[in-house]
């Protein structure tokens, strides 16, 4: 987790898996997300209703699972490069290891409790709606 990261850099395998799920639902969706990273694209091409929440299945602090979605509204930047240009807000980030940053951790209340534990702890809260 990297709060001062503004996109969700994952592993290769990650990245492969992520690509694949969109393409099982809709093959234009790799189609859009190619052209976003290579041209840029219009927020009015995206139709983010269409579009599915990306789950993240994580390791707790005592081993339990953790499942945490990431929705269209926060992977797809819009008015990002310019006014009117979309943003995919995921990527290879051709690491090993994956850097989760501001498109997960807006869907929630997220607290870092450096108290807990000598690396620190992450607690996710579900946001709920008024």
């Amino acid at each position: 987790m990297d709060s001062g990261t503004n996109s969700l850099a994952l592993a290769p395998d990650v990245w492969k898996s992520v690509l694949a799920g969109f393409a099982a639902i809709d093959p234009g969706f790799v189609t859009l997300i190619q052209q976003a990273a290579a041209t840029g694209i219009g927020n009015a091409s995206i139709e983010l209703a269409k579009w599915p929440d990306v789950e993240f299945l994580l390791a707790g602090a005592h081993g339990e699972d953790v499942r945490l979605r990431v929705a269209p509204q926060t992977y797809w930047q819009l008015d990002a490069i310019a006014p009117g240009q979309a943003l995919f807000a995921m990527e290879n980030g051709n690491m090993p290891q994956s850097i989760l940053g501001l498109p997960l951790m807006n869907n929630y209340y997220t607290v870092f409790d450096r108290s807990q534990d000598a690396y620190g702890i992450i607690r996710f809260a579900a946001i709920k709606s008024l």
